[in-house]
């Protein structure tokens, strides 16, 4: 978090932990005032930002009153970028007050997620040839990230959300998860560890591999994107775009400090998209897009659970929030 601040230009005002007992210390490592009740700080915070590293039960069962933390906070201009999908379950969405339309829109739209690949300095670069580059026949994207920036949960969100973003409506996922040793996938993005792979179908027949981990000690993203156009393959450091006969189109293969440790690596990702976010002279960026991103991951989880491939387009229609 030290680094994160530094790296973005701001000072920590107050600071806490989902553990109140701990909330103290936690503050005096951060030279900051403590705050024992995260709802309360987030009602009536004046600071720019609002950074949670680990939300604890935050969010959990779509509780409606941290929803309406996160709408007052917005509506005093402070930026709330989280390393943990909030809330985690598509299920809880549906009647709750996080997907309720208010005069600031609704609270999960303010909800911004401080890792995710496709809002990195990288992937917005390589975006810009996309047009150029045509139809993505397959990819293959991963997202390792490492436990003090985040978790597995983060780490699906962020590799399905890049996997949506290019190939559109998905038929189906089949996923399986080497957890950290409980029974079965959860029913949440909350709250557990390993790898997950899956293999995606799209609706027009193209196809996507992933690969997302919390226990590589690493932290990176890469998706690598094929057509007729030829390879592009981006990362948190840059991107190559070859076309079918091997010959280099573009090559910014050193945006980012590819000598970085995995942890100053996260620091200057999420630094990046907070400094992003809060410059007034870049426009509102859309939603993150999280109910749609997380009913694909409930269907990868449920996928990871049966065995069995599981329809995205199926828990849309059961979650639906519209």
């Amino acid at each position: 978090m030290r680094a994160i601040a530094a790296r973005a230009g701001l000072g920590i005002e107050t600071a806490g932990s989902p553990e109140p007992t701990r909330a103290g210390q936690v503050a005096t490592d951060l030279n900051a005032e403590p705050a024992d009740d995260l709802r309360a700080v987030l009602a009536s915070t004046e600071a720019r930002v609002a950074l949670l590293a680990d939300p604890g039960a935050f969010s959990e069962g779509a509780n409606d009153e941290d929803a309406g933390a996160v709408a007052a906070a917005r509506s005093r201009g402070t930026t709330l970028i989280t390393l943990e999908p909030i809330p985690p379950a598509a299920a809880d969405l549906p009647g709750s007050a996080w997907v309720e339309q208010q005069p600031g829109g609704r609270p999960i739209d303010a909800v911004r997620l401080g890792a995710l690949p496709r809002r990195a300095k990288t992937w917005i670069a390589a975006s810009d040839l996309f047009e150029s580059f045509g139809i993505v026949r397959s990819m293959s994207v991963e997202v390792m990230i490492p436990s003090n920036a985040g978790t597995l949960g983060a780490a699906l969100v962020g590799a399905l959300d890049l996997v949506a973003s290019v190939m559109g409506d998905t038929e189906s996922i089949d996923a399986a998860l080497a957890s950290d040793g409980r029974a079965g996938a959860p029913e949440s993005v909350r709250g557990f560890a390993g790898s997950i792979s899956a293999l995606v179908r799209a609706t027009d027949g193209r196809c996507a591999s992933l690969h997302a981990s919390d226990q590589a000690g690493a932290f990176s993203f890469g998706a690598t994107l094929v057509g007729e156009s030829g390879t592009m393959r981006v990362t948190h450091t840059g991107f190559c775009w070859t076309d079918a006969a091997g010959s280099v189109v573009d090559n910014q293969a050193d945006l980012g400090e590819s000598a970085e440790s995995p942890a100053d690596a996260a620091a200057r990702v999420i630094a990046e998209r907070i400094v992003r976010l809060t410059d007034p002279s870049e426009p509102e960026p859309a939603p993150d897009g999280l109910p749609e991103t997380l009913a694909f991951a409930h269907a990868a989880l449920l996928s990871a659970r049966t065995g069995q491939p599981e329809s995205p387009a199926t828990i849309q229609r059961l979650v639906s929030t519209r």
